[in-house]
């Protein structure tokens, strides 16, 4: 009896070992192929973590480039090689451009060509070309925080890539700067995106700048801003960087990343109406910290181009349409003026006779009064699209769109 169950208790004893033991060689085994397959850091991720940490953003800064200037003129750009290449000519054409520190960031990612760049003698100069693509929200964070709080400029001027410039244009951005350093109610100093040309008298009017209030809306092509302007808004725009960082900004109208930002708006206060760009993002927290007025040019001191790419995806006559294929072409008196009241009512009478010629010559008859008041108010207000109120008049009442009725009362 007692044999028998020493048998039986060694048997089991020997059935639990080898059933532990294959158990523990599976999991050994299991723990192996996970580790195998275990996915590498994501260097994307990684890459972005670093450009956005103010300690590590210099590392990929070119190793003998060093700081000469007080202002940075950073040329933003991505992967649209012809565009590039014609914006950039322009931007390297610029007058003046030796006063300043030149940087071009070409974003990463899909493909995209390594510039070859024929500097102008005398500019300091940096090419930077990421190995990872940042998306447009993370690279306009990247260029600010780099500027300002790694390199310490006083004032960056950005040139987006799809526009050609003016040759004065920066030159024009940088009196603006100056002009405003000490005025606490501008936060932004611009080139009008709109042509008005045909409203305007810019013999007279060329030269001018206008202050207008920072929309959320829109899209800042060619800009600057002061340090101090950054500093007082670097916690907003590290709270939507922080958003979107991991994230496919492609998505950015779509849950989570669209309900994530929203619910930043929610927590400042900021309405939900406002667009979830980083550009939106930029213009509303300046609001937020008192900067609610911009600088901008009466006069276009640059071309868009950019149809298809970053920012706009259309065909290129609806793009035209809306934006024209003209800037200025004549020269700009340095340092220019701001616009007094008594140049804003002439800019306004000249504005009434302009629409109610175009009234007349195109559909044979006088606007109404509200038209008028609806162009001018928008002409002083740095909302007037010229090019698109012509087409709206110009055009048979069929193929007129809704925002000529909304915004120009035709």
């Amino acid at each position: 009896m007692c044999a028998v169950t020493v048998f039986d208790a060694v048997r089991a004893f020997v059935k639990m070992t080898v059933a532990g033991l294959l158990v523990l060689c599976t999991a050994l085994a299991v723990a192996r192929c996970c580790h195998a397959v275990e996915a590498p850091p994501n260097s994307r991720n990684a890459y972005v973590d670093k450009v956005i940490d103010p300690r590590a953003a210099s590392s990929v800064l070119p190793p003998a480039f060093k700081k000469l200037a007080t202002t940075a003129v950073v040329y933003m750009c991505y992967n649209r090689t012809e565009m590039i290449r014609l914006a950039l000519e322009s931007v390297l054409k610029s007058e003046g451009l030796n006063q300043f520190d030149v940087i071009i960031s070409q974003d990463g990612g899909d493909g995209g060509a390594q510039l070859n760049v024929s500097v102008p003698t005398g500019t300091n100069f940096a090419y930077i070309r990421h190995s990872e693509n940042l998306n447009a929200g993370v690279h306009h964070y990247f260029v600010r925080n780099l500027a300002f709080a790694v390199l310490g400029y006083d004032n960056l001027i950005i040139i987006e890539e799809d526009n050609i410039l003016h040759p004065q244009a920066i030159q024009m951005l940088k009196h603006m700067l100056d002009m405003s350093l000490q005025d606490l109610e501008i936060g932004l100093v611009s080139i009008v995106d709109a042509d008005n040309s045909n409203i305007v008298d810019m013999t007279r009017y060329g030269s001018h700048v206008i202050r207008v209030v920072i929309s959320e809306g829109g899209h800042n092509w060619a800009y600057g801003m002061h340090a101090s302007r950054f500093r007082a808004v670097r916690q907003h725009l590290l709270d939507y960087v922080k958003i979107i960082a991991h994230e496919d900004y492609r998505m950015l109208h779509a849950d989570p990343l669209a309900a994530n930002i929203k619910a930043m708006y929610a927590r400042k206060g900021v309405p939900l109406t406002i667009p979830l760009s980083q550009d939106a993002n930029l213009q509303f927290s300046l609001r937020l910290e008192g900067f609610d007025r911009r600088l901008t040019t009466v006069a276009r001191l640059m071309r868009p181009i950019g149809h298809w790419g970053l920012h706009f995806r259309e065909d290129s006559t609806i793009f035209f349409d809306r934006f024209g294929r003209e800037m200025y072409s004549g020269r700009v008196a340095l340092p220019p003026r701001e616009t007094s009241r008594e140049d804003e009512a002439d800019m306004a009478r000249n504005c009434r006779l302009a629409v109610d010629k175009l009234f007349v010559e195109n559909l044979g008859r006088h606007p109404d009064e509200k038209a008028l008041s609806f162009a001018v108010s928008r002409l002083l207000a740095g909302r007037m699209n010229g090019v698109v109120l012509v087409a709206c008049v110009t055009r048979t009442a069929k193929r007129r769109t809704p925002e000529c009725r909304d915004m120009y009362w035709v």
